[in-house]
């Protein structure tokens, strides 16, 4: 993987958000100062982080904005 092949996702919390085992995904953000999330965990939990600047050398940075009604 690397910073240009990452995607976002804009979730308004109207349905559920369903990531797939070995899907390496980030944190989930909220937009607002204030959220309240239902967060089911399967059997197995592992987090990777990553550094960008020292494995990348960049900072990825997604400019992100609420979709038009």
């Amino acid at each position: 993987m690397t910073p240009e092949r990452f995607v976002t996702f804009w979730c308004d919390g109207s349905r559920g958000l369903y990531i797939h085992p070995n899907v390496w995904h980030g944190a989930i953000v909220p937009a607002d100062d204030h959220a309240v999330f239902l967060d089911r965990q399967g059997r197995v939990h592992a987090r990777v982080s990553v550094d960008f600047a020292k494995e990348f050398g960049c900072y990825l940075a997604v400019p992100m904005r609420r979709p038009d009604p």
